[in-house]
């Protein structure tokens, strides 16, 4: 027990590093580039952004939760370790030929997109840049440490070039370059990682098993539009109703500071994942949603109560406005923790996938249904998507919540049937 308690706690160290990474180094240029383009180019950053994030969820099209759990399921067996790897680059290829296609028309005959169609492609590489990292590979095994210093490494020098380069709003398009070129340079790196170190090739694969790793990934492909539904999703409809002035660029650095909470809390739930599918200790999630509520509600109430300096101080004087904002959205920070936990985590485990997946759905009509109608009547504005976004995640989490404590009883009572000790 010890030996996996410390495999989680250094696996959960790692991602911490890896997937923030993606999302720290991109955090840090904020307050500077607010401040050299300003809060309207700062507002197309992030209209690029939305459209990067848009993009990368359906090139990797859930392979990221779905590769994880089949490599986990593995164990010690090379052979389906490597057949596995195999199957899921491959599937991701088999996706990413029709998305770039439908991306390339998208980029060059939408309006919105085709004024600056080589900055939009940028961003569109990097989505394929990270769609294609194997760390399905890494987490499926519990195997962070060995790649994750060279990559963090990357990414900073590439992060560090935004501030060195970008001076002026002229050199918005440097943007995205750095960030493509960070990741690419990442990906080179941890696939080297995974031929040379850890052995394993990439091998002709039969099509049935392809086409199986996409089936699969499709039910978490329905999870993950959940998040772009509640912000990037966002993003893009406020760049159609509000696509001058500063409302934009506030939201943004708005959905930057939440996404970078949020993002905090993936590495635990990323690495708990596969160690729930081995271990089936269930007492390790409640134990980390009860503790890691503690401290992420007390957090976001200190950042509310000084919300409008720290806005300031993070993102220059321009962005005062942007207060309000984020104390509406401050709550997805712990709903987001207990929305993950309850979901892949715990009920992935006990095998109801389709409980997790239909509360996107539910979720996602909901969300869909309460921005049509505040359109309708003429509330659709910025602070009551920002309300609707925060009620829809309750939504979610209640469905979720609800099923795993009925899971968790369902199982106590199963053992003390059969007279062995709960998990729980």
């Amino acid at each position: 027990m010890d030996i996996q308690r410390k495999s989680l706690a250094n696996n959960t160290l790692m991602l911490f590093l890896l997937t923030g990474s993606n999302y720290v180094f991109g955090l840090i240029t904020v307050p500077y580039l607010t401040r050299v383009l300003g809060a309207d180019l700062y507002g197309q950053i992030g209209f690029g952004s939305a459209f990067y994030t848009i993009a990368l969820l359906f090139l990797d099209f859930g392979f990221l939760l779905s590769g994880t759990l089949e490599i986990a399921k593995c164990g010690d067996d090379r052979d389906s370790i490597e057949r596995v790897y195999s199957a899921v680059l491959s599937a991701k290829v088999m996706v990413a030929i029709p998305v770039t296609i439908v991306a390339s028309v998208i980029i060059l005959f939408v309006d919105r997109f085709n004024t600056d169609p080589v900055f939009y492609f940028w961003w569109y590489f990097y989505a394929v840049s990270n769609s294609m990292v194997p760390d399905f590979l890494y987490r499926g095994l519990e195997n962070m440490s060995s790649v994750t210093i060279r990559n963090v490494i990357v990414k900073a020098v590439f992060a560090a070039c935004i501030f060195l380069f970008v001076q002026s709003h002229s050199q918005y398009m440097l943007v995205p370059v750095f960030h493509f070129v960070g990741a690419a340079v990442a990906l080179i790196i941890m696939y080297v990682h995974v031929r040379n170190h850890l052995g394993l090739h990439v091998r002709k694969v039969p099509f049935r098993d392809v086409w199986d790793q996409v089936k699969k990934s499709s039910l978490y492909f329905l999870s993950r539009i959940a998040g772009t539904v509640f912000s990037s999703m966002n993003t893009m409809v406020l760049g159609f109703i509000a696509p001058t002035g500063p409302t934009l660029g506030y939201y943004t650095a708005t959905n930057t500071a939440i996404h970078a909470g949020q993002q905090a809390i993936t590495p635990v739930t990323g690495s708990l994942f596969p160690n729930i599918v081995r271990t089936k200790n269930y007492k390790m999630v409640l134990k980390v949603a009860f503790w890691g509520e503690v401290i992420l509600i007390s957090g976001c109430v200190a950042v509310a109560i000084i919300a409008e300096p720290l806005c300031i101080f993070v993102f220059g004087p321009e962005y005062a406005g942007m207060t309000s904002m984020l104390r509406i959205m401050l709550p997805m920070i712990p709903i987001t923790l207990l929305t993950y936990l309850f979901g892949w985590a715990g009920l992935g485990s006990m095998g109801k996938d389709v409980v997790t997946n239909v509360s996107v759905i539910v979720g996602a009509v909901f969300h869909a249904s309460v921005l049509a109608v505040l359109f309708l009547f003429g509330y659709l504005d910025v602070y009551t998507m920002c309300i609707a976004t925060v009620a829809t995640q309750m939504l979610i989490l209640a469905i979720r919540a609800f099923a795993f404590v009925k899971g968790l009883l369902d199982l106590k009572r199963r053992s003390s049937s059969a007279g062995v000790e709960s998990l729980w």
